[in-house]
């Protein structure tokens, strides 16, 4: 399969003077020729012209749709871009036809052991109830503070609230 990239140059919109040539479609289509040859010389292969619109401002907020004549080349790409595009997919391991084995679907794996052994997941099914004792703060070490209150307040009184 060959394949192909493609330039797009806007058509020429005046025509050129050269010696001989008297009237303005003479003069259109020898720019024509001209850029058609041009172009030749790098390789690109004349395909077709377009009339493509395009949406350009007008002023400060407006815009309007103008049509713009294209011509459109093509060449075959560089071989060794397409070798090296070869290659690449050439060089890519396939994929394994055979479905990995997940460890949370594996019947031999001991999921509600009752024994306290640790499971796949690395958690141990004794484990200790949450315990909210042992996470609250521990007051006891508070004084009576700055306006005489006892120690026993869980929080101290903010000085700079009004009583």
């Amino acid at each position: 399969m060959t394949l192909y990239e493609y330039k797009v140059v806007p058509a020429p919109r005046k025509g050129v003077k050269s010696k001989g040539l008297k009237t303005n479609e003479a003069r259109f289509s020898f720019a024509i020729q001209e850029l058609m040859n041009e172009h030749g010389a790098e390789g690109w292969e004349y395909q077709r012209a377009e009339t493509l619109p395009c949406d350009e401002r007008q002023g400060l907020t407006g815009s309007h749709t103008v049509y713009r004549d294209m011509l459109v080349f093509r060449r075959p790409r560089a071989q060794a871009q397409e070798t090296v595009h070869q290659e690449t997919i050439e060089d890519t391991p396939a994929p394994d036809p055979t479905p990995a084995t997940d460890s949370l679907y594996d019947t031999d794996t001991p999921h509600d052991a009752a024994d306290g052994t640790t499971t796949d997941t690395g958690v141990t099914d004794d484990a200790a109830p949450y315990d909210s004792a042992a996470y609250e703060p521990d007051h006891s070490d508070q004084t009576a503070d700055a306006t005489g209150g006892s120690g026993d307040d869980s929080l101290p009184r903010d000085p700079y609230r009004p009583s």
